[in-house]
């Protein structure tokens, strides 16, 4: 015949004062467990253990805190359906954004973008400063768009600091003019080519 075996037990924030070596108790209200040790009868909580194993889920309505996790599945928290799979994303020194699939905007909370091999868009690329600068560029149209109202910087410049002449050696100003710079010596002359000189402009014949 099955019988019912009731430990000792209490509420609200009871917690018993002594317990027999082995006797266990629980406050039914909180659902902490209290066993005894030692011949003393001294009381202990029952808050650690060597393992947990469950075939089932683990669930706790509050903080779990572990100095080690292994997860064999899919490691879910709120805003990260695969913690897992962004975890082995990561490498020491470096994130790898390439192994991601963005859902919404990259916002880099005003920090700069370094070290880029190449930035391709299918959109536009913009910027809210005065300057994109670089080393090379291929567009299949570039449009230049300037809003410098009242402003002296020219919004085209092409500059090749060199030690002939000036470094800014062609410009479109805040009016709208083409402006050479000067060069000190004529460079090797090259057929439709055109320079500014000495107050006087060369163009390269056949």
């Amino acid at each position: 015949m099955a019988s019912t075996i009731i430990t000792k037990h209490g509420t609200g924030s009871a917690v018993p004062t002594s317990l027999q070596q082995g006797e266990l108790a629980i406050n039914i209200d909180n659902g902490l467990f209290y066993f005894g040790s030692g011949s003393g009868e001294d009381v202990k909580i029952l808050d650690s253990f060597t393992h947990i194993t469950a075939s089932g889920n683990i669930s706790s309505s509050g903080n779990i805190i572990a100095n080690n996790g292994d997860f064999k599945g899919t490691l879910s928290i709120p805003g990260f359906s695969n913690v897992s799979a962004s975890i082995a994303a990561l490498e020491v020194g470096g994130d790898d954004l390439g192994n991601h699939t963005a859902t919404q905007d990259f916002n880099l909370d005003s920090n700069n973008i370094v070290g880029v091999n190449h930035i391709t868009a299918s959109g536009n690329i913009s910027s809210s400063g005065q300057f994109i600068i670089g080393r090379t560029g291929s567009f299949a149209k570039m449009i230049i768009n300037s809003d410098l109202s009242g402003a002296s910087e020219p919004p085209f410049l092409i500059s090749i600091p060199d030690t002939n002449g000036q470094n800014q050696k062609l410009q479109v100003n805040h009016e709208g003019v083409l402006r050479f710079g000067a060069l000190n010596t004529l460079p090797t002359a090259v057929t439709g080519g055109l320079v500014y000189s000495a107050s006087s402009f060369y163009m390269g014949l056949p």
